[in-house]
């Protein structure tokens, strides 16, 4: 949810990421990470986060069967980019300036470029990460785990 950029996205177990004006709720556009056909009951998809950056990128990630995507999207719908090679399912994701930050669900926790999603640092947590969160002075990432632990990490150059 975005007010200043007056945008509002949701997320789908059909598959599909839908954004709305927030001021008014008005239908923009809806967004299909995995293709352009629906999903269907024999070939399940849906969105398991997303991420809105104060610039209007919107970053999605959904799962379908075996295969998972990380996308970027336009505040317009435009598809910029697309990683298809996760190695994980995603459970948590958030932007910051240029950087995308994604938690796993086996505790892979990656820091990627946001506009070509190079993945520049990764650590294993060995446990499962439910929520992924960044210090308003961008200097600490917080990391909660399954096991009930929070992870704090010094965001370095902040």
């Amino acid at each position: 949810m975005s007010w200043e950029l007056d945008m509002a996205v949701s997320g789908s177990q059909d598959g599909t990421c839908i954004i709305y004006t927030a001021r008014k709720g008005e239908y923009v556009i809806t967004l299909r990470p995995m293709g352009t056909a629906p999903c269907t009951r024999s070939s399940p998809c849906h969105v398991t986060c997303l991420a809105l950056s104060e610039y209007g990128n919107i970053v999605v990630s959904c799962k379908q069967e075996s295969n998972r995507a990380l996308c970027r999207y336009t505040i317009n719908g435009k598809l910029l980019s697309k990683d298809i090679k996760l190695k994980e399912d995603v459970v948590d994701v958030f932007i910051s300036r240029e950087f995308v930050v994604t938690g796993g669900v086996s505790g892979r926790l990656e820091i990627r470029e946001l506009h070509s999603f190079r993945v520049v640092k990764k650590m294993n947590l060995r446990v499962p990460i439910r929520y992924v969160s960044l210090a308003r002075d961008n200097t600490h990432i917080f990391v909660c785990l399954q096991d009930g632990n929070l992870i704090v990490i010094g965001v370095e150059g902040s």
